[in-house]
């Protein structure tokens, strides 16, 4: 699916492992404009920090993995319960290809996330 960064990613130190958004980070993915308000805490990748591991998948590219948290946390529960799980991760993978990711790296963070994310998502509870 096409993504379009739409503005800057800017960020400001919240804790040792945390940023926070310092405005709003907007992209457009298909038809479908996603923004992660100023303000919001993220921690970026959550790959295990295992040398290699995080040598060759963590910190590949933050602004999929901010879009990432944010689909995921409370504050979209109301797009996520539409749209559901499987779709933040597909969001997820098309950014980092859109960033210049490689296919094979893309396509093994996205496996990390649809199998690691089971335990992070919490399903938004029904109306």
């Amino acid at each position: 699916m096409k993504v379009e960064l739409l503005t800057p990613l800017k960020t400001e130190y919240a804790s040792e492992s945390e940023d926070r958004l310092l405005q709003d980070f907007v992209i457009l993915h298909g038809q479908r404009k996603i923004v992660v308000p100023q303000g919001f805490v993220t921690d970026y990748d959550s790959v295990p920090r295992l040398p290699f591991m995080y040598w060759f998948l963590g910190g590949k590219r933050h602004k999929a993995s901010v879009v990432h948290d944010y689909l995921y946390s409370a504050e979209c529960a109301p797009l996520l319960a539409m749209r559901g799980r499987a779709w933040a991760d597909q969001v997820y993978r098309d950014i980092l290809r859109a960033e210049g990711v490689g296919a094979a790296v893309a396509g093994i963070m996205y496996a990390g996330v649809r199998l690691g994310g089971r335990f992070c998502y919490k399903a938004p509870e029904p109306r």
